[in-house]
Parts: C-alpha cells; structure tokens; sequence
C-alpha cells in the first residue's frame, strides 16, 4: 500500500476482506482489495476564518471542558475564534483551596485539621486519618471537575496526570497525592520541561518511583 496515497485520500471505497484462512498470510488478505477514501485535512495551521456560530463554540468547549453547561455557551456569546480561545486560555493565577476535612462525621477525630480545614499541609497523623484523607483528595479533585470554571485548566490537569502518572494507592501519603495535583495544575499551561525537571523531586513522584529508597 502506498502510504501517500492513502493519507492523501485517494483510494477509493473498501471492499472488505474476506474472511480469514488459516493458510493464508495475513498480508495477502488485502491483496486486490480497495482501501477507504479518506478527505484530506487541508486546514493547515492558518487562523480559522469559518462560521463561528452555537455548533462550533460547542465544539471547541467540549474540547476544553469535562461536558458543557448552558453558562460555558453563554459565556462565550458574541465572542470571535480568537477571543473565545483567549477566555478559555485565561487560567486563573490563584490555586483552588485545597481537600478540606469532610470526614468527622466519620467519628473520626483530626487533632491538627479542624472540620472543614484544608489538610494539605499538615501533620501525619495515623493510617486511619490518612485514608480519610485519600478519600477527601479524591472527592475534592472529582468536585473540581464537576463543578469547573470555564477555562481548560481542569482538563489540562487531568491530561497532565495522564503522561505524568502516579497512583494513590502506591503513594500512599495523601498530603503528597494533593502535592503532586497541585503541582500538574499549577503547569497547566506552564512550561513542560520545567514541570518535568520540579516532577523530578516532587515528594509523591518520588514515592511512587521509590526515589525515597535511593541511596545515592
């Protein structure tokens, strides 16, 4: 097959295989057959200058946002393609608090964390506290989706957490998983390298790598 030709979109409609012999290579099964027609993207990387009506600010917000309410459309009423990229490019410089203490009605009783503090910051406290607290990261970082402002921090963070990926229960310590977010959310749109080299020393990547073993 020649891969220009296919990319470029000009072999016409598939037929389909035949179904699979055993004695036969799985090379030759499309031998004589015709592949699809594909329609070449000749966009480039040009300012966009089409419609820019409800059907495209839909599309554009459903790739920034986790869904899109009524209030993420109106906001970007009577805005051009540039000024709506801009609005939701505009990440708010200030972090959200933190996982607050939401499990004393859970009887159980944080000494340093008063009911409804944010516990990012302190003491260790027990095993028992500190799932609590696992839990508590998890329902805040899961809040923070639901509940998003309008802009792609919420769903950088979440593509960072994918090529930068840890898990909370190898980490264990959820002051360091709540760390490690902070971190990727702060880089939202922030340089990659430097994220990387600051990921490098991050308390819950070193954790999760077994940095914390390292001798060296």
């Amino acid at each position: 097959m020649n891969r220009k030709a296919f990319l470029q979109g000009s072999l016409k409609a598939f037929n389909g295989p035949e179904s699979p012999k055993k004695d036969i290579a799985p090379e030759k099964l499309y031998e004589n057959k015709v592949l699809p027609s594909f329609h070449r993207n000749l966009s480039g990387i040009e300012p966009y200058t089409g419609l820019f009506g409800d059907a495209e600010k839909l599309h554009l917000l459903r790739r920034t946002l986790f869904g899109v309410r009524k209030t993420d459309l109106e906001a970007l009423k009577n805005m051009n393609v540039s000024d709506a990229v801009a609005f939701l490019l505009n990440v708010p410089s200030t972090p959200p608090t933190g996982p607050l203490n939401n499990y004393a009605s859970l009887s159980l009783i944080d000494l340093s964390v008063p009911l409804g503090s944010p516990w990012g910051n302190a003491i260790y406290a027990d095993g028992t506290i500190n799932a609590a607290r696992r839990l508590s990261f998890k329902s805040w970082w899961t809040g923070l989706i639901l509940n998003q402002e309008t802009n792609i921090r919420e769903k950088m963070t979440f593509f960072l957490h994918s090529l930068i990926a840890t898990e909370t229960d190898v980490i264990g310590d959820a002051r360091f998983m709540y760390k490690h977010n902070a971190l990727l959310r702060s880089y939202a749109l922030g340089n990659y390298k430097t994220l990387i080299r600051k990921v490098t020393v991050d308390p819950g990547m070193l954790v999760y790598l077994n940095g914390e073993r390292n001798s060296k």
